[in-house]
């Protein structure tokens, strides 16, 4: 009977050890950093996405020639610079999703308490170098992460596109007219009835009559300059050159002649500008949402100015997920299992004024669902980038 008795106690202890070691670990929500010091376990995160905005801008400086007001009438250039300017546009916007640590989603993995008398298994947890939950009690090897790549977008040009500095040369007439100086016309008299009225004559101011003068010896040497020029190329020069020093020699007057016409025409020189933006999405939040300012003459700016135009985002969710129900305790919170999220797919919009100038769309966190695993779960591969369930077993 005794014998029997101890029989019975011994099978209950082996029905007993499979309960005890189900579910070796709980999972409480941390609102509080002061829960950690009190607390025996280790602390991770839901990653969040971040939505990282380049915006690359062109600057075109343009400056007036000396002789601009000359341009027409000497050389028949309608479309001259008539003064300084400096104008910004934007050519291309690239958005491209970063990951950080959410917040509001911070949970303290602690190790269930077992039987006096039984042995804790131990508990590996691996994480990123970034520090997002990689995987719980699987084999190193066999949790091994691919690199998480996220396809950015872009709008426009490639900000790393190479550019023509090179332009052609601009088509102008010369109008050997102006070489000469105007000669005085003589104040003519009318004569009538009345006492003769001299007519106004309107006298030129010497700085004026002086930047003439000069633009006519600039008109001279542009003339010269081309008939040394056509003289090279036809052959006509009294000196026979090689084939090298012509090319040289052609290179050299065009070079001249394109600094002259300019003292006319004007410069205009691009830069190109970069500027980064961030942004991020708040759940259930799908309007419009201010960047910055660009103005046409001053760039990107966070305070708006006169003649701004805003740059604004929006985010707006594509797939819409069903209600979850996670069952905490009722005193502590500890959820049933392990907490990780379901992402969601998002459209993302960035308008400059009421212009659409970028449309795309990503994977956005925080814009899904969380849920938990059951306490049973301890096996547990996930993506971290994402917070989501790779694999579970």
């Amino acid at each position: 009977m005794k014998y029997f008795r101890f029989s019975v106690k011994i099978l209950y202890i082996f029905l007993f050890i499979p309960l005890v070691s189900i579910g070796q670990i709980k999972v409480s929500p941390l609102h509080d950093s002061l829960l950690i010091v009190h607390k025996e376990g280790i602390t991770y995160s839901l990653p969040r996405t971040r939505l990282t905005i380049d915006v690359t801008l062109s600057k075109i400086t343009r400056e007036k020639g000396l002789f601009s007001e000359y341009a027409r009438q000497f050389l028949g250039i309608d479309n001259a610079i008539s003064k300084n300017s400096v104008t910004y546009e934007i050519i291309a916007i690239h958005v491209s999703p970063e990951q950080e640590p959410d917040p509001g989603q911070v949970f303290l993995i602690e190790q269930k308490k077992t039987f006096p008398y039984l042995r804790k298994s131990p508990l590996v947890i691996t994480y990123t170098p970034q520090g997002f939950l990689s995987s719980i009690n699987w084999p190193s090897m066999e949790a091994g992460q691919n690199p998480y790549v996220e396809n950015s977008r872009n709008f426009g040009m490639d900000s790393r596109f190479e550019k023509n500095e090179k332009k052609p040369q601009p088509v102008y007439y010369l109008n050997k007219a102006a070489f000469q100086k105007e000669e005085k016309q003589p104040v003519r008299i009318d004569s009538a009835i009345q006492a003769p009225l001299r007519k106004p004559v309107f006298k030129m101011d010497p700085v004026e009559v002086q930047r003439i003068d000069q633009a006519r010896e600039v008109l001279e040497t542009l003339n010269t300059i081309r008939e040394n020029r056509q003289k090279l190329a036809s052959g006509y020069q009294e000196i026979t050159y090689e084939n090298g020093t012509i090319r040289l020699m052609m290179d050299q007057l065009n070079e001249l002649e394109d600094n002259l016409v300019k003292l006319f025409t004007g410069t205009s020189r691009e830069e190109i500008k970069n500027f980064t933006l961030s942004f991020l999405p708040e759940p259930g939040d799908s309007t419009a949402k201010l960047l910055a300012y660009i103005n046409e003459t001053a760039g990107i700016q966070q305070e708006a100015s006169e003649g701004s135009r805003m740059i604004t985002i929006k985010v707006t969710p594509t797939l819409r997920f069903p209600t979850f129900s996670v069952k905490p305790d009722k005193s502590v919170k500890k959820y049933e299992g392990l907490v990780y999220r379901i992402p969601n797919m998002a459209e993302c919009r960035i308008f400059v004024g009421n212009q659409t100038v970028f449309t795309g769309q990503f994977i956005i966190n925080q814009l899904g669902q969380t849920a938990a695993l059951p306490s049973s779960t301890n096996h547990i591969i996930l993506y971290p980038e994402t917070g989501g369930i790779k694999s579970v077993k």
